[in-house]
């Protein structure tokens, strides 16, 4: 009877071996080549993914660029950088640009993650509104000097007053050196058509928890100042309507002088030009109003004067508006006591001096300058300034723009 061998049996389980060795290199191989080119597929898909979030953030970036400049044109030749291999381009078709008009322009932005790119082509809506809108302190024709002073937003100073439009009244007609507004129809807006010396900016110790916007920079940090792209157009007003009593005004007429009273209506005076109002201790959660005529330039110096003496709290009233702080275009503001004054709503004033531990809550613009102001803080607040009081003249809506249509394509 035949026997296998034991040298047989080994050949037999070599070969078993090789032949199950190969089909695990061969299913290795498979598998390392299939791991391999899923890898492929996923760096792909993950290039595409960063190119199209970098094309995303250019569509913010562009939103934002063009609410500061809305004759924005695009980024330059090279790629707005996001990391090494991160980046995109913005670019802006022809159509129509405006300073201050409403418009629609229409961008295309193409991000990049290495070799892959995505490109977005979106519609926008562009309305510049009105700078002095968005500002919690606006100096608008003069010197700003003083020290210890906290700016809670923005701040705008014009230091080339030749290029602030000022509104007149009955002005009409669109032509060279004339803006309207669809806001009014009472008058337009006119370039001065004479130089005013150029103001100084003597602050120190400026909290300034924003941007300072001005015409022309004078190399400071970025991050704290830039160069105003629009121009500004100086409020009008029209207060005759406020002279008509009803129950949320009341019109005092030859008062200048206003001791601890506490009123809950907008108080009004009218006094004759040359005159003071001391106000002294007084709660006025309505607000103040000074009246002056229509037609008054502020250029001519202050039509009156406003004395702030003692603790006085005005503005804040809501039943009322909430949103008249102190109006006084004709006037000019004195505060000369130790004791704070609170301030909320919207104020006008012709100009400052000495004033001293001011706290303005909303907005506050001065047509000409602010002269020695120490411990003063100026908050700003959107909803005071998205909703005026009757009377003031702006040029613009509040600065928005609006996405209108967003495509994408590879």
């Amino acid at each position: 009877m035949y026997h296998p061998s034991n040298s047989h049996r080994r050949g037999s389980v070599l070969m078993m071996t090789l032949i199950i060795s190969g089909l695990i290199a061969m299913v290795s191989l498979s598998f390392g080549e299939s791991v391999t080119g899923q890898m492929g597929v996923a760096r792909e898909g993950m290039s595409a993914l960063h190119a199209d979030l970098a094309a995303q953030s250019g569509l913010e970036f562009a939103r934002r660029r063009v609410s500061l400049d809305p004759t924005w044109t695009g980024t330059d030749s090279e790629d707005a950088r996001i990391a090494a291999n991160l980046g995109f381009k913005i670019f802006r078709e022809p159509g129509e640009v405006s300073e201050f008009l409403p418009t629609k322009a229409s961008f295309t932005v193409e991000g990049s993650s290495g070799e892959a790119f995505a490109r977005i082509r979106t519609s926008m809506d562009i309305e510049p509104g009105d700078p002095v809108r968005t500002k919690a302190l606006s100096i608008l024709g003069g010197n700003f000097n003083g020290s210890n002073v906290v700016i809670k937003g923005d701040a705008l100073w014009i230091d080339l007053p030749e290029y602030a439009w000022v509104f007149k009244h009955g002005l009409a007609g669109a032509m060279e050196g004339i803006h309207s507004s669809t806001r009014t129809t009472l008058g337009a807006w006119e370039r001065p058509n004479r130089a005013r010396p150029k103001p100084s900016f003597q602050v120190s110790r400026l909290d300034l928890q924003g941007i300072l916007f001005r015409q022309l920079s004078n190399g400071g940090s970025s991050d704290s100042e830039q160069e105003l792209q629009q121009p500004v157009h100086i409020p009008g007003w029209n207060l005759d309507p406020w002279l008509a009593e009803n129950d949320c005004s009341r019109v005092f007429r030859g008062n200048r002088r206003f001791k601890d009273i506490t009123m809950a209506k907008t108080a009004v005076f009218v006094l004759e030009p040359g005159e003071t109002l001391v106000l002294e201790d007084v709660r006025l959660y309505g607000g103040v109003i000074l009246w002056c005529e229509d037609n008054y330039n502020p250029a001519d110096g202050p039509r009156n004067t406003i004395v702030l003496r003692g603790k006085n709290y005005i503005g804040g009233e809501p039943e009322c508006g909430g949103s008249v702080g102190l109006i006084a275009p004709g006037a000019r503001i004195i505060s000369n006591s130790g004791k704070k004054t609170d301030i909320h709503g919207l104020s006008l004033w012709h100009s400052g001096w000495h004033l001293r531990r001011i706290l303005s809550r909303g907005i506050t613009i001065v047509l000409d300058e602010i002269r020695n102001m120490k411990d003063c803080s100026f908050d700003y607040n959107f909803n005071v300034a998205n909703n005026p009081p009757p009377g003031l003249l702006f040029f613009g809506d509040m600065p928005k723009i609006d996405v209108i249509s967003v495509s994408e394509q590879l």
